[in-house]
């Protein structure tokens, strides 16, 4: 094989590494909302106990997880639905004793919505790539 076939092997291989790597890291067409999201869940009730969170979630086809560290130090896991519009179905955190619920809804750029929580705390909360 001379060194022009040799040449056009390795570029058809970088191009098929460089596809390959894109894709794996870009959301699909079919699941725009794929990735790692980061936010915060703010508190709107001002009743004593309640707490915002940071939030770190990561949405893998259509299913959502992640965590929430709250401001007094509980740790919950977070975990939900989300359909082809970016509604986000079933959305749940549980830690220890605490158990919330959220609605919300995601773009390609965030989600915003809110959260409920056992004991009448609920706020907003809003994530971002």
């Amino acid at each position: 094989m001379n060194n022009t076939g040799k040449l056009l092997i390795t570029f058809i291989i970088s191009l098929f590494v460089l596809t390959a790597c894109k894709s794996a890291s870009t959301p699909s067409a079919d699941y725009p909302f794929e990735g790692k999201w980061k936010g915060r869940a703010e508190v709107t009730t001002q009743w004593e106990g309640c707490y915002g969170a940071d939030l770190k979630a990561t949405v893998k086809r259509n299913s959502l997880s992640g965590e929430a560290e709250t401001d007094d130090g509980y740790e919950l896991k977070i975990a939900g639905t989300i359909d082809k519009e970016g509604n986000i179905k079933a959305g749940f955190a549980a830690g220890g004793t605490e158990v919330s619920t959220f609605e919300g809804v995601f773009t390609e750029d965030g989600a915003l919505g809110k959260w409920y929580a056992d004991g009448g705390c609920s706020g907003y909360f809003n994530l971002e790539r």
